[in-house]
């Protein structure tokens, strides 16, 4: 009976991450593997392109229990969702993806024993205090324990690895440098559907990211000039 797989993204909002979740999706050997998506939010481009036979969770689905706000509320809901839904549907593994749904993961599966799979897209030591701008210190210590709860943590670079290594105090057998994968046939196929891309000997260079300095597009034009 294949394992049923419980793949973690915030949203489908066309960023890197969520197309590396897609693509996931999208290859998983149905053989071996049975994909479930949770999402916090059922909302971007890429969630029309999710295969019909993964089955979609949405955090928003959930009935709202009211009460007073106070930090980090949402995030206990957040997780006692996850953990109940870890249960009804019998979810063998997680793969958890970007720093928020690790928070999410690492208490709910360790709760349920379910097992964890956790990726690092980027150097923490420079991407946390950037992409999560309040409780920084705090985020910092739960994120340490859920990747220290992780069977295996996967970062997508050497860099990556190096920091997590030493900002998550994680030992060097615990994560495993995988870089992100590329369909080369859909990028193909996407390029010959533009009519507007010269078609001569010319060669032509195209990167993707958005423009912040960790992107590293400075360090492109000063290579390509």
């Amino acid at each position: 009976m294949p394992d049923r797989v419980l793949t973690m993204i915030s949203s489908m909002r066309g960023g890197g991450s969520e197309q590396q979740t897609l693509l996931l999706l999208r290859h998983l050997d149905r053989s071996r593997f049975t994909p479930h998506l949770y999402v916090l939010q059922r909302s971007g481009d890429l969630m029309s392109k999710v295969p019909d036979d993964v089955t979609v969770h949405s955090y928003e689905d959930a009935a709202n229990p009211g009460g007073l706000y106070f930090p980090g509320r949402q995030l206990r809901q957040q997780i006692r969702h996850l953990q109940n839904l870890l249960q009804q549907e019998a979810i063998d593994v997680i793969y958890d993806r970007t720093f928020h749904m690790s928070m999410i993961a690492g208490p709910a599966g360790h709760a349920v024993a379910v097992p964890r799979v956790s990726t690092i897209v980027s150097p923490p030591a420079h991407a946390l205090p950037q992409v999560e701008s309040r409780f920084v210190g705090l985020k910092r210590r739960h994120l340490t324990k859920a990747y220290h709860q992780s069977r295996s943590v996967i970062a997508v670079s050497q860099q990556a690895a190096w920091s997590a290594m030493e900002y998550y105090g994680l030992p060097q057998d615990r994560v495993h440098v995988i870089l992100n994968p590329v369909d080369v046939d859909q990028v193909r196929r996407d390029a010959h559907e533009q009519e507007d891309i010269p078609r001569d000997d010319r060669l032509t260079l195209v990167c993707v990211g958005r423009m912040t300095e960790e992107k590293g597009h400075r360090d492109l034009v000063n290579a390509v000039i």
